[in-house]
């Protein structure tokens, strides 16, 4: 374009533009272009292998290691030793059992990342634990000894109007003149000591919200913060035992745990084998050593490594990369050492070695994946030189706005954050663009009370649990949605809008009761929704059974019990009141009807397979029973599919019938059998939040959030 660049063009291709020589950049692109094959490729572990095998001379590591892919059987077998040893002590597999680890499968299961893991379990003494809890009621505003002072001090102050409005009657003036007397009395000792004691029953009974919810004088305002504070004690409380009791037993569990960890390396240097960790953890003793020669050399031959998902990199894994590719100042260190030991050779390589780390720290925080958010920190703070990407290009200006309020714990114009995280985690506000994706097509929301983003609180009613909760959010959410889809609309570049459609919309739940409880109410309210993160096995279904009573009557057509159940599947397509005169009343001419399809059916099997049979069964006179039409479709047709694999194997009608049974009272744990989506297309869709990550939608419900 005449040596010009497009102003529309993304910022930084921009300052490249302008601050490189054009013809030289492009030799360069086109060089690396041709060069990217001749790149090494590896995962950790695969490196670590590499490292051991390629180096074994320089890595000081035997030879005669062999890497084990499933060391799980050591692990196993180690469990099993500690279980037998631990059972001799009958009140020691007491503990282990009530918790459920008395099992060696449950305790690997339980505390297999602590097992595997090089460092020492930490176990909070009894003080520890109770010094934990009373900072942490002295912390909260809500529960401080200042607060209790507040509490105790409006008591006082307000005691002639709380005898005038609750101590009336003769029957009042017999209890609560003690039980006001036991409330002062336990928010003054309270007070006084900076010591927290449970509420006796008599200073419960006096705050009971029945007493007072209607009472207009003050009372109310009064002693619903005393309730909310005693509640707030009592699950502190019920917290703290908790922990108390589990003392003795988690003092077993580091036992196992230590108890496995030297079996396991024993069995493993008797064997000669080596597992994935184990290379990991290896190579990093050996790279710190002082004066080792295989740093060196491993940065010679990688000068450069660039580790992309840097955020799943946990502290051995990073030890290593610190170790073989040091900072700048650790760099300036070894230089004034190689000087005076005359090492110029290990000066140089320092020098023109360089460790690129690219990764997301949003997502540190997902342990399941490896990810540890400390040692990104710490790479974070060592790294010479840090890029950020400061601007969001998905979301409108106001989300972007409400984020960074959000997450600052601030107004962003204060300049003075809150330390929302800990851990010396910072925040830094992003950037809003106009070219964001969604700022093309903005949401236009009648309601004046509606923003970006949005917070909804519901509190429970007296007698209210959280079940009843969860309805009414998912009522609020029903009625939401049904507005939305009515009243708002998407402003499109050229002017005209678009109405809000259902795939506009997702809810994030957290598993599938929660998606259950909003999918329920939903579909109540004519809403079609899918909730994408069902895992539920498909010989679960209502369906599965279903078809093992459908064939079952059809193979067997000559019991007529077998039939009967057979006929009264929707995929028949029989009525009740044609049920009631078929099996009832003993229609014998539509029983002969009846049994024709079922031979016929027979003979379909027997010629086409049984794919065949419910396929046409689906297409000539299926009457779905429920109101879920289209999630039982879709099981039918799954297993159709399944069975007719499953007839390779099992080719004899009573074999595959045999095996849908076996299915069905104990499926497999295979991808294969998981439900699949009904639809997506067109529908609301319901998702778990890790389901979520990365993908994105124009309008976003968080229930249950708290």
């Amino acid at each position: 374009n005449d040596n010009q660049i497009d102003s529309n063009c993304d910022p930084v291709y921009q300052h490249l533009f302008t601050r490189c020589n054009t013809d030289e950049s492009l030799a360069l692109l086109k060089a690396a272009q041709l060069e990217l094959d001749e790149a090494s490729v590896f995962t950790i572990h695969g490196f670590c292998q590499h490292v051991i095998t390629q180096l074994a001379f320089n890595s000081g590591f035997a030879m005669s290691l062999n890497l084990g892919n499933d060391t799980s059987d050591l692990y196993l077998q180690a469990a099993e030793d500690y279980i037998r040893k631990v059972s001799k002590n009958e009140d020691d597999f007491r503990l282990l059992a009530e918790s459920g680890w008395h099992t060696p499968e449950r305790l690997l299961l339980e505390f297999n990342a602590s097992i595997k893991s090089t460092l020492t379990p930490l176990m909070l003494s009894e003080q520890d634990i109770e010094l934990a809890y009373q900072r942490q009621l002295d912390e909260s505003p809500h529960t401080s000894v200042a607060y209790v002072k507040t509490l105790s001090q409006s008591v006082e102050d307000n005691e002639g109007l709380l005898v005038e409005q609750l101590i009336k009657t003769p029957a009042h003036k017999k209890e609560r003149p003690q039980e006001l007397a036991a409330l002062k009395s336990w928010l003054r000792s309270c007070a006084d000591s900076g010591q927290y004691y449970l509420p006796p029953p008599e200073a419960e009974a006096f705050v009971k919200g029945t007493r007072y919810a209607r009472n207009s004088s003050g009372v109310k305002e009064i002693l619903t913060p005393i309730k909310e504070f005693a509640t707030a004690l009592k699950k502190v409380f019920g917290e703290k035992d908790k922990a108390l009791a589990k003392v003795p037993v988690f003092k077993l569990v580091i036992e196992a745990i230590a108890f496995i960890k030297g079996r396991v390396d024993k069995q493993k240097k008797q064997l000669g084998v080596i597992d994935f960790d184990d290379l990991i953890r290896m190579l990093a003793d050996e790279v710190v050593k002082p004066n080792n020669t295989l740093v060196p050399e491993l940065r010679k031959k990688f000068p450069v490594a660039l580790i992309d998902e840097f955020q799943d990199t946990d502290a051995k894994q990073y030890a290593i990369l610190d170790a073989v590719y040091p900072n700048a100042s650790s760099n300036s260190a070894s230089q004034t050492e190689t000087d005076l030991s005359n090492d110029n050779e290990e000066r140089a390589s320092a020098r023109v070695s360089a460790l690129l780390m690219i990764g997301d720290p949003k997502q540190a925080i997902y342990r399941f994946r490896g990810g540890d958010i400390f040692t990104y920190l710490k790479a974070g703070r060592q790294a010479d030189y840090r890029w950020v990407m400061n601007t969001n290009w998905r979301s409108v200006e106001g989300m972007v706005k409400a984020y960074n309020r959000l997450f600052y714990g601030a107004p962003v114009a204060s300049n003075t954050p809150t330390d929302v995280f800990g851990f010396d985690i910072k925040y830094n506000p992003v950037e809003f663009t106009p070219k964001a994706a969604a700022a093309k097509t903005p949401l236009r929301d009648p309601a004046a009370q509606r923003s970006a983003m949005n917070y909804v609180s519901l509190c429970l009613e007296e007698k209210e649990n959280t079940n009843i909760m969860r309805r009414k959010m998912a009522q609020w959410i029903a009625q939401e949605i049904y507005r939305l889809l009515n009243e708002a609309q998407f402003q499109l570049d050229n002017g005209e809008t678009k109405p809000v459609k259902p795939q506009d919309i997702a809810i994030l739940v957290k598993d599938r009761t929660e998606a259950g409880a909003i999918k329920n109410v939903l579909q109540q309210k004519g809403l079609a929704c899918v909730y994408l993160s069902d895992r539920s096995n498909l010989f679960a279904s209502a369906e599965a059974k279903d078809v093992l009573r459908l064939l079952n009557g059809i193979w067997h057509a000559n019991d007529t019990s077998n039939v009967s159940s057979s006929l009264a599947s929707p995929l028949w397509g029989y009525s009740p009141q044609t049920l009631i005169e078929l099996l009832y009343h003993e229609d014998d001419t539509m029983w002969d009807k009846a049994m024709d399809k079922v031979l016929s059916l027979r003979d379909m099997w027997l010629q086409k397979g049984c794919m065949s049979v419910l396929l046409h069964l689906m297409q000539d006179s299926y009457v779905p029973h429920a109101d879920n039409v289209e999630r039982a479709l879709t099981n039918y047709q799954h297993l159709a599919e399944v069975l007719e694999k499953a007839s390779t194997t099992h080719q004899r009608p009573e074999q595959l019938l045999d095996w849908l049974n076996k299915q069905i009272h104990k499926p497999e744990s295979d991808e294969e059998l998981t439900l699949r989506l009904e639809s997506d297309s067109q529908l609301i869709r319901l998702i778990t939040q890790h389901g979520s990550k990365g993908l994105e939608y124009p309008i976003v419900f968080v229930p249950y959030a708290t």
